[in-house]
């Protein structure tokens, strides 16, 4: 299953991204996540199995400067993760369609 995150999602996701992202802290990234939300031009999507979040996407349409993009907006791919476990069983490629789908 994979959810689109809202508000009560925060926790989770802050969790999954802190394991790509270490240098941040999990309440930085809360805080990120939280104007992430609030911005109809980003999501976050969560990939669970059997109610356990495995991997998460944070992706959004851009209308700055994006290198290699001629055009604006432009779809960017700012994150995916997947646990360890759960790696190359095509989770992150389904991840990567809900982004698609943002806009």
């Amino acid at each position: 299953m994979i959810i689109k995150a809202d508000i009560n999602d925060i926790n989770v996701a802050a969790e999954l991204a802190f394991k790509l992202w270490k240098h941040h802290t999990i309440d930085e990234l809360k805080k990120e996540f939280i104007n992430v939300l609030e911005n109809n031009k980003s999501a976050v999507f969560i990939k669970y199995i059997s109610d356990k979040p495995i991997g998460f996407a944070f992706c959004s349409l851009r209308n700055d400067y994006v290198e290699g993009s001629s055009t604006n907006p432009v779809g960017y791919l700012e994150g995916i993760f997947i646990d360890e476990p759960y790696r190359c069983k095509g989770y992150a490629k389904n991840l990567l369609s809900e982004c698609e789908k943002v806009g």
